[in-house]
């Protein structure tokens, strides 16, 4: 069988995001493993090895991947919106994410050395211009000998 060990233990994850409740603890277990389980089917997809229990960029991306799927606010899964109101006071708000999937992106990929961008620079061609006529060899530089209209 296949190494399920997490990168990030739930007591670390907790000291790095917040208190979770029991429900939470129990989740977190399991959504810690499924990220553990992504990251070394990732690298066995690339041919590489797997990283060590103690690799940063792994615990990194496992604690990005599971803090994404837990709501930022205990008690607030399955909400977008809030509001309250105190004496002449009110407050409300939309939240932006309210709690995902167990994602594993691109970007993931690219912190634990899977994914290489290639470099900026120019890309050439793919459309016709109409500046071919300078690449034929009839046409010296300043010169337009050899087509008519010019």
């Amino acid at each position: 069988m296949a190494d399920v060990t997490p990168f990030l233990s739930t007591a670390e994850f907790t000291a790095m995001f917040r208190t979770l409740s029991t429900e939470e603890t129990a989740l977190v277990d399991l959504l810690l493993t499924a990220a553990a389980i992504q990251i070394r089917r990732a690298f066995a997809d690339a041919g590489q090895a797997a990283p060590a229990v103690d690799d940063p960029m792994a615990r990194l991306v496992t604690f990005e991947m599971v803090k994404d799927a837990l709501p930022a606010v205990q008690g607030w899964a399955g909400h977008t919106q809030y509001e309250w109101e105190t004496d002449n006071r009110r407050e409300s708000g939309t939240l932006a994410e309210v709690s995902g999937f167990l994602d594993f992106t691109d970007a993931h990929r690219e912190q634990l050395g899977l994914l290489s961008s290639a470099p900026a620079g120019p890309a050439y061609g793919g459309f016709d211009s109409g500046f071919d006529v300078y690449a034929d060899s009839r046409v010296l530089p300043g010169s337009v000998q050899g087509y008519p209209g010019w």
